[in-house]
């Protein structure tokens, strides 16, 4: 006599557990795992990248400190104050708690998936990254939730010139 109670998989008994890289077996599977060996593999690349995030981070810390200082400067006036001298001169060199970030790692990815797909803005790759189970499982090992394309972009156009000819010299000796 045939079943046909439907066959439990693991999911059902273990409702909270998620399969570590399961819909991998695919061209872009084995790709972005490349990707991430790569970057295991690779301190060089990590440090560049990690670089290129601090100092854009940096260098935004400064254009928030600059732009809340000129707005008391304006204001001083109401104040009846003749100068600023209470107000900061300069933000510190170092990132503490605040905006949260991209970690390097992902937009190491993500510089990759442009670089696969060409790009990142088209509609249909756009379509693609929401629907992508192996980047969502990508995703989920690193605690992220899928970041919007704004958010890909700002931080995927961070990385210098430099960095990216980097990373391509390395692929290319990484093959040979």
């Amino acid at each position: 006599m045939l079943n046909t109670q439907p066959t439990k998989s693991f999911h059902d008994f273990h409702p909270g557990c998620k399969p570590l890289f399961t819909h991998c077996n695919s061209d872009f599977g084995s790709f972005l795992r490349e990707c991430l060996q790569f970057w295991e593999d690779t301190p060089l690349v990590r440090d560049a990248v990690e670089k290129d995030l601090r100092v854009d981070a940096l260098a935004a810390k400064h254009e928030r400190r600059r732009q809340g200082r000129d707005a008391l400067l304006e204001s001083a006036p109401l104040w009846d104050c003749e100068e600023a001298d209470g107000l900061p001169q300069a933000c510190s060199l170092e990132l503490q708690m605040g905006r949260p970030r991209m970690p390097a790692k992902m937009v190491f990815l993500f510089c990759m998936i442009r670089g696969w797909f060409g790009s990142v803005c088209s509609a249909k790759v756009r379509d693609w990254m929401i629907e992508s189970n192996t980047l969502g499982c990508i995703l989920d090992e690193h605690g992220m939730r899928r970041p919007g394309i704004t958010t890909i972009l700002e931080n995927i156009n961070v990385i210098s010139e430099q960095t990216l000819r980097l990373i391509h010299r390395l692929h290319l000796r990484r093959l040979a």
